[in-house]
């Protein structure tokens, strides 16, 4: 029987005795239904300690490179040393262009 079927009947018994059957019955009851939530609630626990860790979406994907920033400041940055860098091979080059030429520039004379 339910709970609920047991308080309408207790409501509409005068005997005592049945009264008290119909009472700890709904104890007992209550108890159980306590029990198994009780059992439940530890079961979900449970579970959403093997699936949350899995499934979490929070967590950054191993498996994906290093990703590029599309800032602005960030990239206007990266261009200005790209920029210097090639400057620097410029002058590097003409220098050592210089150094060669004019070693041929003496031979010639």
């Amino acid at each position: 029987m339910s709970v609920r079927q047991l308080k309408e009947d207790l409501k509409a018994t005068k005997n005592a005795g049945i009264k008290a059957s119909l009472n700890e019955q709904i104890i007992q009851q209550n108890n159980e239904a306590r029990a198994l939530k009780a059992k439940a609630d530890a079961e979900i626990k449970a579970a959403d300690a093997i699936y949350w860790p899995i499934f979490n979406l929070d967590i950054k994907n191993p498996h994906v490179g290093e990703q590029e920033s599309h800032d602005p400041k960030v990239l206007l940055a990266h261009y200005q040393q790209q920029q210097q860098s090639m400057t620097d091979t410029r002058r590097k080059i003409k220098a050592i262009l210089d150094i060669a030429l004019s070693g041929q520039a003496k031979e010639q004379a």
